[in-house]
């Protein structure tokens, strides 16, 4: 009878049962803390009816607050522990609800890794749901379709502006996003030869010396070919072909140098061949590095390595051997 009144929340009934109970069996635990629970039972059920009350308002987080209070008050309560349940899942739906629309909603507002957020959440509240999942997808793949679009607009902005390894790399962002992408694939493959091309000439002008080979010279005839035959041509790579063609042509024009020596001293200048003894010797020489030995019996050789650039003109160089080699010891 008292726990039957207690489950029924009819606390008079439930207060005369134990007391009885108790009267029979003074030291009997379970009676004793059958009545303990009945003469509480008018406190539990204030506080459950105050939880419905404020459930049915919408006010969820005060009724458990609520319910919570009425379970402090009796841990047993099986009204207590299934109003608690039901407002638990109700909790639960409402955040789940309110996480899946305000992902929606920035969604909408293409503010695509806070949608991705706010339906994670969802699908922590509610793990495995399909909704949360289709959700998560959608954003992404949203996400991925803007940045993609974002590169390859980015790309293209590079190339007209001749950054052609900055529009190789952000081609290859691209590609790592979508691996399918034809126009990142094209797009990486052409900015790369352009890249390449660019360095070359570059490097080319950068070095106007080594064109004295004739194996660079020859490399830098086909540059000049390539470089010209490319499209579309911006004014980057108009002006590296002037400076090419500039350099190309400095390299083979003869520079005068003049050579000073004692007239004593055999002098052969690499490159070029012997010149014998002489006081004065004026060459045309093409630029580029040169060395210059000089020979003289009883003295040390001397060595004289030396520049002729474009721009310098009329250089004098001396080679002549001053130093005695010693006989003795």
């Amino acid at each position: 009878g008292g726990s039957d009144a207690l489950d029924n929340q009819n606390p008079q009934a439930a207060i005369d049962a134990f007391e009885l109970a108790t009267a029979i069996r003074p030291n009997n635990d379970e009676a004793k803390k059958g009545l303990t629970r009945a003469q509480s039972l008018e406190k539990v059920i204030v506080h459950l009816e105050n939880a419905n009350n404020l459930r049915l308002q919408q006010d969820l987080d005060a009724a458990k607050t609520e319910t919570e209070k009425a379970l402090d008050i009796d841990a047993d309560s099986k009204a207590a522990k299934a109003l608690a349940q039901q407002l638990d899942t109700a909790i639960i739906e409402r955040n789940y609800g309110s996480a899946m629309g305000r992902g929606y909603d920035l969604l909408y507002q293409k503010q695509y890794s806070s949608a991705v957020k706010k339906f994670k959440q969802a699908l922590k509240l509610k793990p495995g749901d399909s909704a949360a999942k289709q959700a998560i997808t959608q954003a992404e793949n949203q996400q991925t379709q803007v940045s993609i679009q974002t590169l390859l607009s980015r790309a293209g902005q590079l190339e007209k502006q001749e950054q052609w390894r900055d529009a190789q790399n952000t081609y290859e962002q691209a590609q790592k996003l979508d691996s399918s992408l034809v126009q990142a694939r094209i797009g990486s493959i052409r900015s790369q030869a352009r890249a390449q091309l660019d360095e070359r000439i570059t490097a080319a002008i950068s070095e106007p010396l080594r064109l004295a080979d004739p194996a660079v010279y020859r490399e830098s005839q086909q540059l000049l070919k390539d470089a010209q035959s490319v499209k579309p041509q911006g004014d980057k790579i108009r002006t590296q072909i002037q400076q090419l063609e500039q350099a190309m042509d400095l390299s083979q024009q003869p520079i005068a140098v003049l050579l000073r020596s004692d007239n004593a001293t055999k002098v052969t200048l690499y490159k070029v061949g012997e010149l014998g003894n002489f006081e004065t010797r004026e060459l045309q020489l093409k630029p580029g590095r040169y060395t210059a030995v000089g020979n003289r019996q009883g003295y040390r050789d001397v060595r004289e390595e030396f520049t002729v650039s474009p721009d310098q003109n009329n250089q004098t160089i001396v080679i002549q051997c001053l130093e005695k080699i010693s006989l003795e010891g």
